[in-house]
């Protein structure tokens, strides 16, 4: 979907609900330059230099277009729904706020837009505003500087400006009199006037800044105010005074506010505040800007319902080749980058605790030679497969009829497509934790033939691209498999782990200590849908609030409004079995991801008994919570640890160190 300035405020509501009921948000960037070539030496740089040379860039020029896609999972329907949005940025400032921006283009990077398609004036007429934090917080003071008069410095007038000096005598002698005269009038306007002999010529700036500077050094007790034709003095009410210039500050509050524009998407993303956001933003028409009707209850209680979820989970970010759209990301929306690469890491885990670059993915363990891992090249090896199936929503078509390559939404949707299929892939092949007892079924070769066509699921979503021959690059080498325990929501019954899963579980059990564990006989197959199992075994975890079955939706949006719960996939461990020595999975989890435990899992931590209930039986599998792998995603929460081998590393190519770990 395409939003320009127009229709960003109308439909910054769904695009907010979007992002808060997400699985996970794949971005992309167009920018107006990258670090140049010309200035790499020979050989490989540090990850420092490396970093250095993108925060030049992103210093010099500028993010004309981000491509944004929300991906929602249907784990009831077993598929995704995918939402692609394009936005244009304006990289210019409204005047009026004070805020100067400078920035470049790179011819190279120009030419290369253009030969794609790319209107460079597009940006500049119809894209969306922003300001940065740091920006915003800079148009305040000045607008508060204004309000006090502060930033206005006085005139030092030499004793040979003459002119100056008689008319600042002639300014204090017609006050005098207006204030010995009992001031008959409530106020005295120093200008020209029509009539014969005017006491002032036409005023010039000058003249009227020498009005308000006389004022407010020689006569506190009056203000002064600037009008069309004149300078107007009148007595200082303090207590008007106050009530104007509160209502002026937080004039000036609220239009900022809203030229704050796209950055409440990155706020949204990062768990910024969305509190200055006003409703009546929403209630505009989205092709005109006009205003239109609108029921302010259903705006606050959807905005309220989106801005919860948002605080309580920060959706995944997902990009690929990630770290120079990071380092621009920050630059743009957050304020000036650190000096080196190590605060910039730090810095951007706060904000985006879970980054996930699909070109790490691609190149894990790939040795000291570079393979070909466009993002173009990996779908082109993916788009075969038929699991995990991708919808793309019904208003969102634009990539589902037509190419658009390097624009930054199709962009993004490519990568969250193959943040789907080859994360499906990486586990169903179980290369990650050196299981791969057999071929996974789905697997693609490496080179498909020329009459090979794109599954129908795929071709939903415009990824119908001309065949190129390509080698994919290598997977993941055997690693050992970490020893942890699945987090189980306290409401869960242990679901059944797979055959290669408990076939792991046997032979650790052989090499383990004489510890009690808890065996359950499970089918070595996925499971069928008509496997008897009441559906209510799922859908009564298809909100993590229950209220938030309250919130109406539109038809089209009904899916939207369901929030992932995960199901325990790993080994199934009772928790008084657990060895106080060893960490515990939520302990592992909430290391590695940052995220805070329940009060249910942090009563498991080592040191802190849990009793089964007097007169109760361990609660039997939930045969309807099987995962298979390789028909969905790996759960960001699970325990077999395929996000702690791909989550928080950034692909750096060119440096000695190739990965940037975000800690």
């Amino acid at each position: 979907m395409e939003i320009d300035r127009t229709a960003f405020y109308p439909r910054l509501l769904e695009i907010l609900q979007h992002i808060s009921e997400s699985h996970f948000v794949a971005i992309d960037l167009e920018l107006s330059g990258i670090a140049s070539k010309s200035r790499i030496s020979q050989g490989r740089h540090t990850l420092q230099e490396r970093y250095s040379q993108v925060r030049d860039a992103a210093n010099r020029y500028q993010i004309l277009q981000i491509g944004l896609t929300c991906v929602e999972q249907d784990e009831e329907q077993q598929k995704y729904v995918v939402r692609p949005y394009n936005f244009n940025l304006n990289p210019t400032v409204e005047e009026s706020l004070g805020i100067e921006r400078d920035f470049g283009f790179s011819s190279s990077a120009v030419d290369f837009l253009v030969s794609h398609g790319f209107d460079m004036g597009l940006p500049f007429h119809s894209g969306v505003g922003y300001l940065s934090r740091e920006e915003a917080k800079k148009a305040k003071e000045i607008a508060n500087e204004k309000l006090t008069k502060s930033d206005i410095a006085d005139v030092q007038l030499k004793e040979d400006d003459l002119l100056s000096l008689a008319f600042m005598k002639k300014v204090r002698m017609e006050l005098d009199a207006w204030i010995k005269g009992g001031m008959s009038k409530n106020y005295l306007n120093i200008t020209s006037s029509k009539s014969v002999d005017p006491l002032f010529p036409e005023l010039n700036a000058f003249e009227r800044r020498l009005v308000h500077q006389l004022v407010r050094a020689e006569y506190p007790e009056f203000i002064t105010l600037s009008k069309p034709a004149a300078v107007q003095i009148k007595p200082l009410d303090v207590e008007r005074e106050e009530a104007y210039r509160k209502r002026k500050k937080k004039a000036a509050s609220l239009r900022i506010a809203e030229r704050t524009a796209f950055r409440w998407v990155i706020e949204a993303l990062c768990g910024g505040s969305l509190n200055r956001i006003q409703l009546e933003w929403f209630a505009t028409n989205p092709e005109t800007g006009e205003a239109k009707y609108c029921d302010i209850d259903d705006y606050s209680a959807r905005f309220d319902r989106a801005r919860s979820l948002l605080e309580r989970r920060r959706p995944v970010l997902v990009g690929h080749n990630v770290f120079t759209d990071l380092v621009n990301l920050y630059k743009c929306f957050i304020g000036p980058l650190p000096e080196t690469v190590e605060n910039f890491a730090e810095k951007t885990h706060e904000l985006f605790p879970v980054v996930v670059d699909t070109k790490y993915m691609a190149t894990h363990n790939c040795g000291d030679i570079n393979p070909k891992s466009s993002l173009e090249e990996i779908e082109e090896q993916l788009r075969l497969r038929e699991k995990p199936h991708i919808e793309t929503h019904a208003r969102f078509t634009k990539y589902a009829t037509a190419e658009a390559a390097h624009e930054a939404g199709y962009d993004s949707c490519l990568t969250a497509l193959v943040m789907i299929l080859l994360s499906a892939k990486l586990e169903a092949a179980d290369t990650y934790t050196g299981d791969a007892e057999k071929p996974d079924p789905e697997d693609v070769p490496a080179a498909a033939p020329k009459d090979a066509k794109p599954s129908a699921d795929l071709i939903q979503n415009g990824l119908n691209i001309p065949h190129v021959s390509t080698t994919f690059v290598g997977l993941a080498p055997k690693l050992p498999a970490p020893a942890l325990v699945t987090p189980l929501p306290p409401t869960l019954a242990p679901a059944p782990i797979s055959a290669a899963k408990a076939k792991k579980q046997r032979r650790k059990a052989k090499k383990a200590s004489a510890t009690p564990t808890i065996e359950v006989a499970l089918p070595t197959e996925g499971v069928q849908e008509d496997a008897g199992v009441p559906d209510s075994a799922t859908s009564r975890f298809s909100h993590a609030n229950p209220f938030a079955n309250l919130t109406d939706t539109s038809a089209d949006e009904s899916n939207s409004a369901k929030e992932d719960v995960p199901v325990a996939n790993g080994d199934v461990v009772k928790p008084s079995t657990v060895s106080s020595d060893s960490p515990t999975d939520e302990e592992r989890v909430e290391h590695v991801w940052g995220s805070p435990l329940s009060p249910s899992a942090a009563a498991r931590r080592p040191g802190w008994a849990v009793e089964e209930p007097v007169g109760t039986e361990p609660p039997l599998p939930d045969l309807s919570a099987v995962r298979v792998p390789g028909e969905m995603m790996p759960p960001f929460d699970s325990a077999a640890g395929f996000w702690e081998v791909y989550g928080n590393k950034l692909r750096v190519f060119g440096t000695v160190e190739a990965i940037c770990p975000l800690v």
